[in-house]
């Protein structure tokens, strides 16, 4: 009975230990199941991301390309290689040399690599280049092009030069390629700038008229600084019917002098007319001197009697007034037909003189009238409160092109939209684009440090 009692309890510890294996071999089975489970359900470390960015800069040498996030202000720099795919909104293959700064593009990239496998041009953008008529409500947040109306937000990018810029450094005087989707503004390319102009010698033409390319009228006062379009452009300065031209090639975000005096002498004793008679045989005497108008004929700036004959013709007698450097005056003889007619043509004669008379005295004019519609254009005069330009400091300020003095420095406040330029020597300029508000308050601006021109 002993043997038998022994032999049951081991087949039961037996069976005890193998029932305890399979336990945990179970709970391990188990443990292992989830963990597998886990593993298949998380995102690999090398999986790809498809976005929607902005190109802010490429480094072709480095084969590198900076980016920000379509709605966001992240920003990052990937890699890419030659079998990167680079393609256009049409669907063709591209460089990296051809993807202009500021497009908006979907890209596949891995951010755990930061590398570039492909990078494709958005076909819902929008793209408007050549545009110069852009205009902003900052506070709002709007922009309108011509009669379309867009939004934008703080994610707006900026670029001038290939570096980013504020709203405050574009100016009226810069042309713009601006790309957005639908009602909203993504980027804002400068794709030409302005640079600018430092009159020297100026004291003849104070409270003249500058002109600078088309866009540009201001008074002349001494050592203006003045924001000008990039290229060639011509430069104008008048008073009292009198002054002169040039032309100048202006580099983005470099200044150009001008010496005014120059303009001085070419008012005293330059002017070329040409002019453009009919019939070829006639005969124009300029201030009762025969002439030979086959070419330009120089005359000193100012009023100078005309008469033009030619046998068979009426003689026509005019006044012309030498304003520029270069005009054409157009002259066509009339045939004499009888006497009533020759009577009709003095007559008339004697109203076109009067016309050129009249338009002449317009002429003189001119500048006044000028300068009183640009001082007055939707700009008033607080004379109750002033701008201040607190930062940086010790910098030379100027308001429209006009000096204020080394800041801190403050002057009368106008109000509209104006331009404040900052100058330091060996510091890049700089020109902000503000408007200024007719509340009855002073105003205050602080701006960033000026740049070192080496910088």
């Amino acid at each position: 009975m002993k043997k038998t009692g022994y032999f049951t309890w081991m087949i039961v510890l037996v069976c005890l230990l193998a029932f305890s294996g399979c336990s945990q071999n179970r709970k391990k089975s188990n443990r292992s199941t989830a963990q597998k489970s886990q593993q298949e359900t998380s995102t690999p470390q090398n999986a790809n991301h498809k976005t929607k960015v902005i190109v802010l800069q490429t480094d072709i040498e480095k084969k590198e390309i900076t980016l920000q996030e379509i709605n966001s202000q992240n920003r990052f720099v990937l890699s890419y290689s030659g079998g990167t795919q680079i393609i256009s909104r049409h669907d063709k293959q591209m460089t990296m040399e051809q993807v202009e700064l500021g497009e908006i593009a979907q890209i596949e990239y891995s951010p755990q690599l930061l590398k570039l496998y492909e990078l494709q041009l958005s076909k819902s953008s929008w793209e408007k280049s050549e545009v110069d008529n852009l205009l902003m409500n900052k506070e709002e947040r709007r922009m309108s092009i011509g009669s379309d109306n867009y939004r934008y937000d703080s994610d707006l990018v900026s670029l001038s030069d290939g570096r980013q810029i504020t709203l405050l450094e574009i100016n009226d005087v810069d042309v713009l390629t601006v790309r957005g989707e639908g009602k909203k503004i993504h980027s804002i390319v400068v794709t030409r700038g302005h640079g600018y102009v430092r009159l020297k010698k100026a004291d003849f033409f104070v409270d003249g008229l500058i002109e600078v390319g088309s866009k540009i009228m201001l008074p002349v006062s001494k050592d203006m600084l003045i924001v000008a379009p990039e290229g060639d452009c011509r430069i104008t300065v008048t008073k009292n019917g009198k002054g002169g031209s040039s032309d100048f090639h202006i580099k983005r975000n470099e200044e150009t002098t001008v010496n005014v005096s120059d303009f001085q002498e070419i008012a005293t004793r330059k002017g070329a007319v040409k002019f453009i008679i009919e019939p070829d045989e006639a005969q124009l005497f300029v201030d009762n001197a025969k002439v030979n108008f086959a070419d330009y004929v120089t005359l000193p700036y100012g009023s100078h009697k005309i008469q033009v004959s030619a046998e068979g013709y009426k003689t026509v007698e005019d006044t012309i007034f030498v304003n520029s450097v270069y005009m054409d005056k157009k002259i066509v003889l009339e045939e004499v037909e009888n006497e009533s007619e020759s009577k009709k043509g003095e007559d008339e004669t004697e109203s076109e003189t009067k016309k050129s008379e009249t338009k002449e005295s317009e002429s003189t004019s001119k500048e006044k009238e000028t300068k009183k519609k640009s001082d007055s254009d939707e700009k008033v005069v607080d004379k109750n409160h002033v701008i201040k330009i607190e930062k940086p400091g010790s910098v030379s300020v100027y308001f429209d092109g006009t000096y204020k003095g080394v800041s801190p420095v403050s002057f009368g406040k106008v109000s509209g939209k104006h331009t404040i330029t900052l100058s330091k020597g060996g510091m890049s300029n700089i020109a902000y684009s503000v408007d200024i508000p007719d509340d009855g308050e002073d105003i205050a601006f602080s701006f960033p440090d000026l740049a070192n021109v080496s910088g």
